[in-house]
C-alpha cells in the first residue's frame, strides 16, 4: 500500500492499493487470451451442494424451535414409568431414569411392582400416577 500526497500542505491523502496478483491474472496472459479460472460445472456443483446442505440445516433448526419444551415439570407430566415397589396406594417408580416417590391418582387403581404407569401430576417431590 502506498500513500501519495497531492500537494505540500494538503491535508487530504489518496491511498493507492496495488493489484493482488493471486486474485487477478497477469496482464500479459489477458492480452494473449490465456486466462485461468474454474470450470462452471464445479462452481454450479458446489453452489447446489451448499444450498442443499444449508436448506437441510435450516429445516432442522426450524423444526427444533417448534418442538414443545421437554424438561422439568413438562417432561414429567407427559412421561411413563415402571413401578419398582408399591404398597397401599404409594410406592416408588422409575421415570426418566430416576426413582421417584409416587402415589396413585385414585385409591381404586390396582398397581403392582413391574406395572407401567403414567404421570398425571406432580405434587412437591411426589408423582401422581395412574396405570397405563
Amino acid at each position: 500500500m502506498k500513500v501519495i500526497d497531492h500537494a505540500p500542505g494538503d491535508k487530504h491523502k489518496r491511498v493507492v492499493v496495488g493489484r493482488w496478483v493471486w486474485l487477478a491474472p497477469p496482464l500479459d496472459r489477458l492480452q494473449e487470451g490465456l486466462t485461468f479460472g474454474v470450470d462452471p460445472l464445479i462452481i454450479g456443483g458446489v453452489t447446489i451442494t451448499t444450498l442443499v446442505v444449508f436448506s437441510i440445516l435450516l429445516t432442522i433448526i426450524l423444526r427444533a424451535r417448534q418442538r414443545p419444551t421437554v424438561t422439568g415439570m413438562e417432561e414429567l407430566t407427559t412421561s411413563t414409568g415402571d413401578v419398582i415397589s408399591w404398597s397401599q396406594g404409594k410406592g416408588e417408580v422409575r421415570v426418566t431414569g430416576e426413582i421417584w416417590s409416587a402415589a396413585a391418582l385414585s385409591p381404586e387403581f390396582i398397581i403392582n411392582a413391574g406395572d407401567r404407569v403414567k404421570v398425571v401430576a406432580v405434587e412437591g417431590l411426589t408423582l401422581i400416577v395412574q396405570p397405563v
